[in-house]
């Protein structure tokens, strides 16, 4: 839409207009509709999504004008090259190719914006359940499994240390797990054990 109105320097053509049928003088709200009749019904579409700021300021000739100009101004720095490149090697580029073309861009824009936005809200939510799911790590202390101390989660003193009996690491032989698995306890009665111990001595 920017380039119809930009192409045709509509506002030397309405100036030129107004003083041609002697109408220049004539109401605000003649001159608006010559305006929008002079330039066709893709500006009208281009009025009807105007805000003015008091609703009553719509019927203000200059007020209209301004607003016409203000979409005409892109902002500065913000011009879309490749859209430019793109109607500039078109070889048959008329009106209504031009207007086909920018819609497409625009539409394309849009999708990507929302696709942006809607990877960051995924990114943001799958961040923020992975930090819930996270069990939170106590700081008192326990009884550990690997050094048979008490201390705080991380700080075992067994960590990096081999075992004495079984020659793997991260726990002390009074932990070790193979002293579970070998050693059985039998109830002996006191005499028998006496005999047993005086057998082996001697």
């Amino acid at each position: 839409m920017f380039f119809i109105l930009v192409e045709r320097k509509w506002r030397q053509e309405l100036e030129n207009y107004l003083l041609a049928t002697e109408k220049d003088e004539h109401a605000d709200k003649i001159k608006i509709a010559i305006l929008l009749n002079l330039l066709g019904s893709e500006v009208l579409e281009i009025f009807n999504t105007f805000k003015f700021e008091p609703p009553e300021s719509q019927k203000n000739y200059s007020e209209v004008l301004k607003k016409f100009e203000d979409y005409c101004s892109p902002p500065q720095n913000a011009t879309d090259n490749g859209l430019k490149e793109r109607l500039l090697r078109e070889s048959s580029l008329g009106l209504e190719k031009a207007i086909e073309i920018v819609r497409a861009a625009e539409t394309s824009r849009e999708q990507l914006r929302s696709m942006k936005e809607e990877t960051a809200v995924t990114i943001n939510s799958v961040k923020r359940n992975r930090s819930q799911n996270q069990p939170k790590q106590s700081s008192q202390e326990y009884e550990c499994k690997k050094c048979g101390r008490k201390h705080k989660p991380h700080e075992c003193p067994a960590y990096g240390k081999v075992c004495a009996k079984c020659n793997k690491k991260n726990h002390f032989v009074v932990k070790c797990f193979q002293n579970s698995k070998n050693i059985h306890e039998m109830k002996v009665p006191e005499n028998e054990l006496e005999i047993y111990i005086n057998s082996v001595t001697e």
